[in-house]
């Protein structure tokens, strides 16, 4: 049997075939070996080796440099006298050098939150290996294996626990040595509730709607249907966000009485502020309170009319007076049927401690009417299907999604079923006009 020349290279991988030369056999004996390598499982089943079939070889430290063309037999395998050839068939492919050790930042953002960020300037990577241990004397354990991002968020943590992470690359070269270690401790216990993105909102300063606190419905928010009819932000929880044509960014919108949202802040010093709320609403119908700490600081405030759902228009409310540090604000939805897309808190300029509220000059104030018909009945709602009306005699009901656009106009009747069973889940309002009169209910789609 010829023998390979063999020269020493860069790691490589080593690739051949089987071909077939007479008969059948059942294995083929130590070809690594013949390649100066490590043999490993070098005994293969009349199945593992059939005509044409290919293997691959990992050779450390060496390059299968064969001297001859690929023809060259480097090996065979028998059974009752039969013969066959090993033949290399592919060329060498050299491998990477393994990368440098990153280097590894750690920030917590929560008390279940810390997120993890490295440098990747360190070669060749095809990702990263991610470990972390819970405990001074633990054992650190894997969590995570990553493509070639630079950053990882833990949000699987325990409050008021510390933990030390460390992270290696790799590539087809090898694997790097581990980073340096970052050990943290996560954020106090507070029963769920935590700001959004780790820090409290700064006053001065402008706070977006959609950013409402972490923790959770009747911890963080109180909304009155489970899903995020918006679907644009935070879509796993039940606050309903969408998004701002134009200018970018979202706002809290399908506002129903009876809902809030809570924010933590931190308010620079005690003093008097204006408050100013962007805000839209189509009906004219909203009113919110905010409350900090538990006490109302603004009284009711009425939401304007702006002909538009992301028509947005200026309220504000003069002469706040708020403590200083750390605190709760809490938005109370007192009336329904408007969008809130931030909240902006400045020093006040005017010295007058009682809070005053001032709409911008371009809202046109609404004048839709706000009855409820003492004898109208709809039913079921929720609903899956047909909903019936009943108590209303002459009249029309326009059907209108929460944009207020409207899908169907139906007439009137001491009965009448409006069937619902291809609209989408999510609300709907009925505009009931009656003999002169007006009324706007919620329904439900389940």
């Amino acid at each position: 049997m010829k023998q390979p020349t063999m020269r020493n290279f860069p790691p490589a991988i080593i690739v051949w075939a089987i071909v077939l030369c007479n008969g059948a056999f059942s294995y083929a004996q130590d070809i690594p070996s013949m390649l100066g390598g490590v043999a490993s499982s070098t005994q293969k089943s009349d199945e593992s080796f059939i005509n044409g079939f290919s293997s691959a070889y990992v050779r450390g430290g060496m390059n299968a440099d064969i001297n001859a063309s690929n023809k060259t037999e480097i090996g065979y395998a028998s059974r009752e006298n039969s013969r066959f050839a090993i033949r290399p068939q592919l060329a060498v492919v050299t491998l990477p050098e393994p990368p440098q050790a990153p280097g590894l930042t750690a920030i917590i953002m929560s008390d279940t939150r810390i997120d993890l960020a490295w440098s990747t300037h360190i070669g060749k990577v095809d990702g990263f290996i991610i470990e972390r241990k819970a405990a001074a004397d633990g054992e650190f354990v894997e969590i995570a294996a990553v493509g070639v991002d630079s950053i990882y968020m833990d949000t699987t943590l325990t409050c008021e626990t510390t933990y030390t992470y460390r992270v290696k690359a790799y590539n087809a070269g090898g694997i790097s040595d581990y980073s340096n270690q970052m050990t943290d401790t996560t954020r106090l216990c507070t029963h769920g509730q935590t700001p959004y993105g780790g820090l409290p909102w700064a006053i001065p300063g402008t706070i977006e709607a959609e950013d409402y606190d972490e923790g959770g419905e009747s911890v963080a928010y109180h909304d009155l249907h489970r899903l995020n009819l918006g679907r644009e932000y935070r879509p796993s929880e039940g606050v309903d966000v969408g998004g701002v044509r134009n200018a970018g960014g979202y706002y809290v919108g399908w506002i129903w009485k009876g809902e809030w949202l809570k924010y933590t802040v931190d308010v620079a010093a005690a003093g008097h502020y204006d408050i100013d709320l962007t805000v839209a609403s189509w009906t004219g119908k909203g009113k919110l309170h905010i409350a900090f700490e538990g006490v109302d600081k603004t009284g009711v405030i009425d939401i304007p009319r702006t002909w538009g759902w992301q028509k947005w228009t200026k309220v504000s409310i003069e002469d706040v007076d708020l403590a200083s540090g750390k605190q709760i604000m809490r938005v109370h939805m007192d009336g329904s049927l408007f969008n809130l897309n931030n909240i902006t808190i400045d020093e006040s300029n005017s010295g007058n401690a009682m809070a005053r509220q001032k709409v911008d000059d371009r809202t046109i104030n609404g004048d839709f009417m706000d009855i409820q018909l003492s004898d109208i009945r709809i039913y079921p709602n929720p609903t899956r299907g047909v909903v019936t009306i009943s108590g209303v005699g002459k009249g029309k009901v326009s059907v209108l999604n929460a944009m207020g656009q409207n899908l169907k106009d139906v007439q009137l009747a001491p009965n009448v079923e409006i069937d619902m069973s291809d609209f989408r889940e999510e609300i709907y309002l009925f505009l009931v006009r009656s003999e002169g009169e007006n009324a706007m209910y919620r329904i439900i789609k389940e």
